[in-house]
């Protein structure tokens, strides 16, 4: 479940990158948690990362999860990948959920 929240996020980065986005991507998760039905998340963060190589993708979410990964609360997680041909990047975001 967190792993669809988390493709649903990227896909949103994805369409907003290419221009076909109506909305700037989303930023909570926790909504969309609790749409699917996710229940006993009382936070959620959002890393993602975009850059031209799937290693160089995961460093930058890593990157700006500096200050939320040492939070022992978040223990689920999902994870999305998706290739941008017209941009030539390659896009990640994780969900982190507590």
């Amino acid at each position: 479940m967190i792993d669809q929240v988390a493709f649903d996020i990227n896909d949103s980065t994805d369409r907003y990158i290419d221009f076909a986005s109506r909305a700037v991507p989303e930023s909570d998760a926790l909504p969309l948690l609790k749409d699917r039905g996710y229940v006993g998340a009382s936070k959620a963060r959002i890393l993602s990362g975009s850059a031209t190589s799937a290693g160089m993708s995961i460093k930058a979410a890593l990157l700006q999860g500096f200050a939320v990964l040492p939070d022992c609360s978040l223990n689920a997680y999902g994870v999305a990948t998706a290739y941008n041909a017209k941009k030539d990047v390659v896009l990640i975001t994780a969900v982190l959920v507590g």
